[in-house]
């Protein structure tokens, strides 16, 4: 309940301030750390390049994302995933960072990088590049509420000269599965009255902007001004760790993963699902055996797809005589919007590369077991603002609590 009454007193009660002084600009009520969240997961394109710089970053293009906090002492998780493709040929590595700028503000401040991603391919005769993903997941504290732009931008190796027939246009790939997600965290919401004293274990609460509130048995008696209940933006959550290996030989069509499956039924049309998988993967154990990923869904009694996929993940490894696979770990962070209040099942699948043409190579490839492997759904409420109001109360009326 967003409101707790414990033998007479309130206790675990949050508030936010949503307005300026006077009883006329109401008291908010807020369950939750998580106050906001903007999205992205189409208009994610390739962008690729031939370009090689040691101090020139290229942006890749649509990989922008803006939000604006709604307090200043908040903090941002700032979260990338892109497909992408590196080492074509000898020392073609690529550092990619991200940027932000605030409106009114400051531009083009870095908010984190990383240095030479991908492996040297040092024996590269032809291109032979490399498929993989790449994910940023950090805070930032910006101390503001203008809006803030972040973007993504990337450098390929300079070194990569030694063999430019072997050159091909390497960066980030247009894949269904990238995403670009946002959200403003707040740590004070919900352990400080942000109106006037402490929340806890007290039996009357006066707030600076006017409203006060008093216990009167299981009614909280609400006077001089209004005060609105919201729910949290996370609502409810679904997880699995525990997740055994799948791997095999056959080559072509797609392979139920055994046991990456989970399900949540939302509470409401309009919540979205953030579904998030994280699994060690075994590819390319031989010439041309990378493995395509895709997420699907089905609604009970209803329509089921696919919410998303990525081709060709590893690397061709055409030099390869006996079994040589890559291991690596394979992600998928995006947003669905199933507009239904029935279960939802979602579900992993692989393909590998039919081309795998040398069998003498040939070892079982795909998921791997690891403790680290997951699936995680959440529930996020509305479209990204604060929360629908749960309950709103005049002057002279109370809130009712049961429990």
């Amino acid at each position: 309940s967003d409101i707790q009454i414990t033998n007479g007193t309130i206790i675990g009660l949050s508030a936010e301030s949503s307005g300026g002084g006077g009883g006329g600009s109401g008291t908010t009520f807020v369950s939750g750390r998580l106050l906001k969240y903007e999205y992205k997961t189409t208009g994610l394109p390739s962008d690729l390049s031939n370009v090689r710089s040691s101090t020139d970053y290229i942006d890749a293009s649509g990989y922008t994302l803006a939000i604006t906090p709604s307090r200043a002492d908040s903090d941002i998780r700032v979260m990338y995933r892109a497909l992408v493709k590196t080492s074509d040929e000898p020392y073609s590595r690529i550092r990619f960072r991200i940027l932000y700028d605030v409106s009114g503000g400051v531009s083009d401040q870095e908010l984190c990088s990383d240095s030479l991603f991908g492996y040297t391919n040092k024996f590269a005769v032809a291109p032979d590049p490399l498929t993989s993903i790449y994910t940023v997941d950090t805070l930032h504290t910006p101390a503001t509420t203008e809006t803030i732009t972040y973007r993504l931008q990337y450098q390929i190796e300079l070194s990569g000269v030694l063999d430019l027939s072997t050159s091909i246009p390497i960066g980030v790939l247009e894949s269904s599965a990238n995403s670009i997600l946002l959200e403003e965290l707040n740590d004070e919401v919900g352990l400080v009255n942000l109106g006037c004293g402490s929340l806890v274990d007290v039996s009357s609460i006066t707030f600076c902007n006017g409203p006060s509130l008093t216990v009167s048995g299981n009614n909280i008696e609400l006077s001089g001004g209004t005060i609105n209940g919201l729910a949290g933006l996370l609502v409810n959550y679904e997880y699995n760790t525990q997740l055994p290996s799948d791997v095999s030989n056959i080559r072509g069509g797609y392979i139920d993963a055994s046991g990456y499956s989970l399900s949540i039924t939302p509470g409401s049309t309009q919540s979205k699902i953030r579904v998030m998988y994280r699994a060690l993967v075994q590819t390319s154990d031989e010439p041309y055996s990378r493995i395509s990923f895709r997420v699907l869904y089905d609604i009970s009694g209803g329509v089921s797809g696919e919410l998303c996929s990525d081709s060709s993940y590893g690397f061709p490894n055409r030099l390869s005589l006996y079994p040589d696979p890559l291991t690596s770990i394979y992600t998928v962070d995006t947003i669905h919007s199933p507009a239904t209040t029935d279960r939802i099942t979602y579900s992993l699948q692989y393909s590998i590369e039919s081309s795998g043409g040398d069998v003498l190579t040939s070892i079982p490839i795909g998921i791997l077991e690891s403790s680290a492997n997951s699936i995680i759904l959440e529930e996020l409420n509305g479209t990204g603002t604060t929360g629908p109001s749960l309950w709103s109360k005049e002057p002279g009326n109370s809130i009712s609590y049961t429990g």
